[in-house]
């Protein structure tokens, strides 16, 4: 009964203990902002591998990833968001996480709004910016 039971939960189990996860940092390649207006859903941005424990994707290494989400900021202190998915490599390998970067709130500025009579409709959200070596990115590879 005992090796049964043993043999089970080889069988269920077993599978899951084979699989490897690989963490690579990344960081943009340049700066990137949602200031210009020139990004749109579809677009390919750049990142830079910084480390990475997977022997075939070196340090500094260029990985492209697609912006999958885009709103820009507004009035009212609506802020920008952005999500870039879809990674891989130059030799085509797939990579999985998601990058969501949402802008800067002014709340410093909403704060004095709300203690004056005025109303903060007139005030713009912020914008995403992601810079290169500061701000930093956990993608993984499964094999």
């Amino acid at each position: 009964m005992i090796k049964q039971l043993f043999l089970i939960s080889i069988i269920l189990l077993g599978n899951c203990s084979f699989a490897a996860e690989y963490v690579i940092k990344v960081t943009p390649s340049e700066k990137f902002t949602t200031a210009n207006d020139k990004i749109q859903e579809g677009d390919e941005t750049y990142f830079k591998v910084i480390k990475s424990n997977y022997p075939k994707i070196k340090q500094g290494e260029k990985i492209s990833g697609i912006v999958t989400f885009y709103e820009a900021n507004g009035f009212a202190g609506k802020e920008a968001v952005i999500s870039i998915e879809q990674f891989k490599t130059n030799d085509g390998v797939e990579l999985k996480g998601m990058i969501y970067a949402k802008g800067n709130q002014h709340n410093q500025l909403m704060e004095f709004n709300e203690t004056t009579l005025i109303p903060p409709m007139w005030m713009r959200g912020g914008e995403v910016t992601l810079i290169p070596d500061k701000d930093i990115f956990l993608l993984y590879l499964e094999k």
